[in-house]
């Protein structure tokens, strides 16, 4: 057992150290309950890695697009004139619905 779990992170640190190599970083950051809710939300929705996800967020926030407005319930994401409403329920970050509203 102990040998799987060294032959696992081994093969993490190299994956990490290769991308650190490439230009990449490790970030590792707390968010609040209510952030917690929306990005399970969104990554349920998706059905992207974490970490992509978080780069296309960077990248609308950088470059202006898309538009995402949330509220306890929902996420909404407004992008080339194309709507999206993501809700979610009971602080479980289970999706409940997504509605294409153009």
């Amino acid at each position: 057992m102990t040998r799987k779990k060294d032959v696992s992170r081994d093969r993490v640190k190299q994956w990490r150290k290769q991308k650190v190599e490439q230009g990449g970083r490790t970030l590792s950051v707390v968010i609040g309950p209510e952030a917690v809710r929306q990005f399970d939300a969104l990554v349920a929705h998706y059905q992207e890695p974490q970490g992509r996800l978080v780069e296309r967020a960077i990248w609308a926030l950088y470059d202006g697009t898309p538009s995402v407005s949330c509220n306890e319930s929902s996420v909404s994401v407004t992008n080339n004139g194309k709507s999206e409403l993501i809700t979610y329920n009971d602080g479980q970050g289970s999706k409940l619905a997504s509605h294409d509203r153009r």
